[in-house]
């Protein structure tokens, strides 16, 4: 009788502690307009590699620095990330905030942005909010980008920048 007690209890137990998920769970959405200003913005995530009550917890990424480069044409290795990243200072730089949300606001272009050591393609229209989502897990970052006018998000396999064309790391 003790021991079916127990195991209650430490079934009770589980469930008071939610699989915390919401960062991996706001990854398909788009980012909010912000009237028509012209941008890129989005969520940052982070997942957990270990999984514990059959949960891998999936938090939002705050405090993350993002990067933004303009350019002529989309980076299609880590030498033109390279050469990008660090033949200028970005056009523009945001902090996540709290809740894993960040804005670029920019001038219609293609860029370059970059989350620590991982960069994306991105393109931003006239008035327009451009999604991209990052989630990062074991050191990899994939994003999940929105053009404004698709209702999907597509999954898109980062750059990754030379450690010595990142400042801090």
């Amino acid at each position: 009788m003790q021991w079916a007690v127990g195991v209650m209890a430490i079934g009770a137990c589980v469930a008071c502690n939610p699989c915390e998920r919401s960062g991996c769970d706001a990854l398909s959405q788009h980012a909010r307009a912000n009237g028509n200003e012209s941008r890129i913005a989005g969520i940052l995530a982070s997942e957990s590699d270990s999984v514990g009550n059959d949960c891998a917890e999936c938090a939002f990424a705050g405090s993350q620095e993002v990067f933004a480069w303009q350019v002529d044409a989309p980076a299609k290795t880590s030498a033109d990330v390279r050469a990008t990243t660090t033949a200028a200072p970005p056009s523009a730089k945001a902090n996540s905030s709290a809740d894993g949300t960040y804005a670029l606001p920019l001038e219609s272009g293609a860029y370059l942005v970059c989350v620590q050591i991982f960069c994306f393609n991105a393109a931003v229209v006239a008035q327009r909010t451009t999604t991209l989502n990052v989630r990062i897990i074991n050191g990899i970052y994939s994003g999940f980008l929105g053009m404004p006018d698709s209702s999907n998000l597509t999954r898109e396999a980062g750059l990754e920048r030379p450690p010595e064309a990142v400042p801090g790391l």
